[in-house]
């Protein structure tokens, strides 16, 4: 019986965390700096070809809506989702296309006061 508190446990976690990285998914496929800062921690880990540090939550809407000013995403898809060991965090990698650029895109998100927050998002070139 216990065991199966976890796996129903499990699956309702892990339904929420997907739902949470289609709704990231959604803002980077569509540009949308304003949804996709709504996840943003207070401080949030950024790397861009042109950005490598951490920002406060404002600049860090700052640094994104440049990359995107500056790569126009003409598609991206999540590849793959999965958990920390200690299952404090989750992350799903995925793949951008965006001005004839590729991008592997990678993302880690936690929840927080019962908030899923971004900590780091990268997008680094092929």
């Amino acid at each position: 019986m216990k065991n199966l508190f976890f796996i129903i446990l499990f699956s309702i976690l892990s339904t929420a965390a997907t739902a949470q990285f289609n709704g990231i998914a959604d803002a980077i496929s569509s540009k949308d700096v304003t949804a996709l800062s709504k996840f943003f921690d207070a401080n949030v880990e950024i790397t861009t070809p042109d950005e490598d540090d951490i920002f406060a939550k404002t600049d860090a809407t700052k640094v994104i809506q440049s990359f995107f000013s500056k790569y126009s995403v003409s598609s991206f898809g999540l590849e793959h989702q999965g958990a920390s060991k200690g299952k404090s965090s989750e992350y799903a990698i995925g793949n951008m296309v965006a001005s004839g650029k590729r991008f592997r895109v990678f993302i880690y998100i936690c929840e927080k006061e019962g908030k899923t927050v971004i900590q780091q998002i990268q997008f680094e070139q092929d």
